[in-house]
């Protein structure tokens, strides 16, 4: 009688309390979560393009925050104009479309490289009378 009731304890803990989980609202993916100083604010701007948008901040924001790293030592803050901004975006959307259209190239001549290897047996195969 002792043991059920011992179980249904340590399973009644696990459950009500269960294990301490990870605060994921402060996970760092390239997205600052501190804010901005209020005299670097009124130097940030957000561009709206066909289906975009971009916000632009200052070169001391990028410097406060990255500048810290070893990586960034020899890196040049600035803070870039619309024209620039927008020239990006186009670039950014060529390159994922020649990247998007070198993977389905590549992928099609793998499926016809296997079809041809292995696509004329079972189609003897299937061809066979029974």
């Amino acid at each position: 009688m002792k043991t059920p009731i011992l179980i249904f304890i340590l399973l009644f803990k696990l459950f009500a309390f269960g294990q301490q989980a990870e605060d994921k609202s402060n996970v760092d993916h390239g997205v600052s979560l501190k804010a901005v100083d209020s005299s670097e604010k009124e130097n940030v701007y957000i561009l709206k393009f066909d289906s975009s948008k971009a916000v632009v901040f200052p070169a001391s924001y990028a410097k406060k925050i990255l500048g810290r790293s070893e990586q960034y030592n020899d890196v040049i803050f600035f803070k870039p104009d619309s024209s620039l901004v927008n020239s990006a975006l186009i670039e950014i959307q060529n390159q994922y479309c020649n990247s998007l259209l070198k993977f389905r190239d590549q992928t099609f001549r793998n499926t016809i490289k296997t079809h041809k290897e292995n696509g004329l047996e079972r189609i003897k195969e299937n061809q066979k009378p029974t």
